[in-house]
């Protein structure tokens, strides 16, 4: 998280991380990160809100009243979201990829990275993988009980 601040005050955008490890501009939220572990696998993912369709973004997480009895936990932690390019309206995918490539060599040394295409997964068998994870047996029948 430490990397993406750093960058983004490169960029001219003060940022906090809260307790969930989301990242804040002001109390608006630009983004977000999971990590899940099952034995020795570890997976983590998140987002950064460059320049999103923020109505498509939040049409896609209204949750109806069908959604809502079958989700096991209620999140209180919902919080408004915000684009960087409403904090900096010339900024680019392209500008915030180059920042934290640079903080991240600056802190690890001098790496080779890229940005990958999901598109090319597909012959990987990512069909299959993103029919299991979009599964009701998956997003609901995962979840810990509490």
């Amino acid at each position: 998280m430490d990397i993406v601040i750093r960058a983004l005050k490169l960029l001219g955008i003060e940022a906090i991380v809260n307790e969930r490890n989301d990242i804040l501009i002001g109390n608006k939220k630009v983004s977000g990160n999971a990590y899940y572990i099952k034995g020795s696998k570890n997976v983590h993912h998140g987002t950064l809100l460059v320049d999103s369709d923020l109505l498509k973004l939040s049409k896609s997480l209204e949750l109806t009243k069908t959604k809502i009895l079958r989700v096991k936990v209620f999140n209180p932690y919902y919080q408004k979201v915000i684009n960087l390019t409403s904090v900096n309206p010339k900024l680019t995918v392209e500008d915030v990829f180059r920042v934290i490539e640079l903080v991240f060599k600056e802190t690890f040394g001098e790496a080779d990275l890229e940005k990958d295409d999901p598109l090319k997964y597909r012959t990987l068998g990512f069909d299959a993988l993103l029919d299991k994870y979009k599964s009701w047996d998956w997003v609901f029948g995962e979840s810990p009980k509490f």
